[in-house]
């Protein structure tokens, strides 16, 4: 780890920022442009790529915590209660983890596994390190190359911190650098935030995106706006394996516990001349629209310039597959756009089409009304037209018998009976006409061809005829198309609500359920709860005493070892100075002195041993002793085991066992 991290990582309660490091950590530059010392500022949205933001803190903010480091170099484990990764939980299914390993490739020396039951992404004590799939669906591979390990170690933050909007930006300018230069330059974490910024996301506390410095210095485009769901996509890497491969040394190990990031971290470092003019040369020959993750990021590329493995079948197969599901997306998204913008060419094709519909309809009506033939007596040679059977009610169009959402919440329309009442004049009965219920759009054709006709006007379709039949016929075919696709998907999303309102309904019935249940279980616990209170406060009773018991026992304790100690003090004094211990020390001392004449008779036979006896002096002087300790009645065999000081202590001896003969002697007398 380098000292570079040791100002960005984790942190102690109760201590701010401005007491650990110097204040004016703002940006001082604020020149909006391109060269190498400017600097901008953007916002901390995730997908969004707005650049309205000042850069670092207010100078009154407060931080609660810091990042530290610990004695092996690594930060310290913290958790901030806001932070994202406390809210959600992994939904991976099991066949869906059996392919990542193939789907991303994975080597089979990193081990993975699927999260536990209710285990989050990051925690206190976790084994390995958590991963979401849209990091690895933006291009990030395992084993970390040595440009990733130096990133997470410059901004102090482990890899799930990094949104993968950020990992996609970070990737796609890493490969752009090494498809301008062919592979002969490289990226580096220096230029990346010369341009870049991280910035921590406000709806998803604790993960950092990367936003442009300045509107000028925005290298890539088009990050998906959103990643649905991205934060409960997650399993876990375990061992050290995916941190580099065998041999990589440099930024060893990664760090993968979560850091704070600093705010000197968001000044923008400096770029000498020749990377100034490489960053020139790029916004000046390739367009924004070129500059995109998904036209840059490719499963070639990554193998080519971000050290990432070569492509595999499997992994080809589902980047392709990733690929047409994209395309439809976009499809539908572009039919979508193309039927509900205001774009005045589309709408002059639509107004088009329908004027020269609504001409032909017109002309033919009115060529029916000039031709209807006259009858009744003033022209009796021309036959009657005949009128259809009344009692046969027209064809209806098929229709389904299911309610339609919208039809069946009208009430049933009929028709309002005129009632007889007084009033001059003839009473009139109820009208035929009157009495017949209207007809509805979805039951007869051609009343509804004749309501729809009547909404359109001449000036609709009077230019209708400056445009050809095909073009009508194509513009009405894609119009239908169109329309189908977008009954299609509300079909489909229409399905897909009622599938999930059923799910939600059984869930709400389970609640309801179990709600009933713990409603029933409440009085016993609380009768458990009264009952073990009752308990509690029992014990704390007892307990009470028996201290009290403890205490008066350990002081009676205490009194009977004082009375033993003093026993034992009176017992010894009283030993010491016994007639029964004198008589023993004289035994000793004779015995002693006849060996010594038995050992001198043997070294020496010509001797005259006689001469040598125990005198018993008239007057017996006693010497005291220095102490009544009778560890110095053994200070002088203990001065003999050392030749220096033993004659010495012989000599202060002498005195002392001049006082022992006479009791031998009159040991030997009795």
């Amino acid at each position: 780890m380098s000292s570079a991290s040791s100002n960005r990582s984790v942190a102690r309660d109760g201590l701010d920022y401005e007491e650990v490091y110097p204040s004016g950590h703002r940006e001082q530059d604020s020149t909006e442009d391109r060269s190498p010392s400017s600097s901008s500022s953007s916002s901390t949205y995730e997908d969004l790529e707005v650049v309205d933001q000042d850069e670092g803190p207010d100078d009154g903010e407060k931080q609660i915590v810091r990042s530290v480091i610990g004695a092996d170099g690594l930060r310290e484990f913290v958790m901030v209660p806001e932070w994202t990764v406390n809210f959600f939980t992994s939904v991976i299914k099991e066949n869906h983890f059996k392919t990542l390993r193939d789907n991303y490739q994975i080597p089979e020396n990193v081990t993975i596994r699927l999260p536990y039951k209710s285990e989050k992404c990051y925690y206190d004590g976790v084994e390995g390190v958590g991963i979401y799939e849209q990091m690895l669906k933006a291009g990030l591979r395992f084993p970390l190359s040595s440009l990733h390990r130096e990133l997470l170690c410059q901004l102090g933050l482990s890899v799930n911190q990094i949104s993968p909007n950020a990992w996609r930006v970070f990737i796609a300018m890493e490969i752009l650098y090494g498809a301008m230069s062919d592979g002969k330059k490289r990226l580096t974490v220096r230029e990346f935030l010369h341009c870049y910024r991280p910035d921590e996301i406000d709806k998803s506390k604790g993960i950092y995106s990367f936003v442009p410095r300045s509107p000028l210095l925005k290298v890539i485009y088009d990050t998906p706006d959103s990643n649905r769901d991205w934060k409960r996509r997650y399993f876990f890497l375990e061992g050290d394996g995916w941190m580099g491969r065998p041999g990589d040394t440099d930024f060893m190990p990664v760090d993968t516990t979560w850091g704070i990031l600093h705010p000197s971290i968001r000044r923008r470092p400096q770029i000498d001349i020749k990377e100034f003019a490489f960053l020139e040369k790029i916004f000046s020959k390739t367009k924004p629209e070129e500059r995109t993750w998904a036209k840059l990021v490719t499963l070639k590329t990554i193998h080519w310039y971000c050290d990432g493995p070569e492509p595999t079948a499997a992994a080809v197969k589902y980047e392709a597959k990733t690929r047409r599901r994209k395309l439809v997306a976009l499809y539908l998204k572009n039919c979508e756009f193309i039927l509900f913008t205001n774009s005045p060419v589309h709408v002059s094709e639509m107004d088009d089409a329908k004027r020269r519909a609504l001409i032909r309809s017109k002309a033919a009506k009115k060529t029916d009304d000039e031709a209807a033939p006259v009858t009744g007596p003033s022209n009796p040679s021309v036959k009657r037209k005949t009128q259809p059977k009344v009692d046969r009610q027209a064809k209806k169009a098929r229709v389904s018998l299911e309610p339609v959402v919208g039809l069946m919440a009208e009430p049933p329309k009929t028709a309002t009976p005129i009632m007889h009442g007084v009033g001059k004049g003839l009473m009139k009965g109820p009208s035929k006409d009157q009495e017949k219920p209207p007809v509805l759009l979805r039951e007869d054709s051609k009343h509804a061809l004749e309501q729809i006709s009547s909404i359109m006007s001449a000036e609709d379709y009077e230019d209708l005829g400056n445009h050809s039949t095909e073009a009508m016929g194509e513009t009405g075919l894609f119009a239908v198309t169109q329309a189908m696709v977008m009954m299609k998907g509300l079909m489909g999303r229409c399905l897909s609500h009622e599938t999930a309102l059923d799910r939600v309904r059984a869930k709400a019935e389970q609640t309801e359920e179990e709600l009933l249940q713990f409603r029933n279980w409440k009085p016993k616990i609380e009768k458990k709860l009264e009952l073990s209170e009752k308990a509690r406060k029992s014990l704390e009773k007892v307990t009470e005493e028996a201290k009290k018991a403890l205490e008066s026992k350990d002081k009676e304790i205490e009194e009977l070892k004082n009375e033993v100690r003093q026993a034992k003090d009176a017992a010894v004094r009283e030993y010491r100075d016994s007639d029964a211990l004198i008589t023993e020390l004289g035994d000793s001392f004779h015995q002693g002195f006849m060996d010594a004449l038995r050992q001198v008779k043997q070294a020496y036979p010509d001797l005259d041993t006689s001469k040598f006896k125990v005198e018993d002096p008239v007057q017996t002087s006693v010497v005291p002793a220095d102490s009544e300790d009778t560890d110095d009645l053994f200070a002088v065999d203990d001065a003999l085991g050392d030749g220096k000081s033993a004659p010495a202590t012989v000599d202060q001896a002498k005195p002392v066992t001049e006082t022992v003969p006479q009791s031998v002697d009159n040991a030997d007398k009795a």
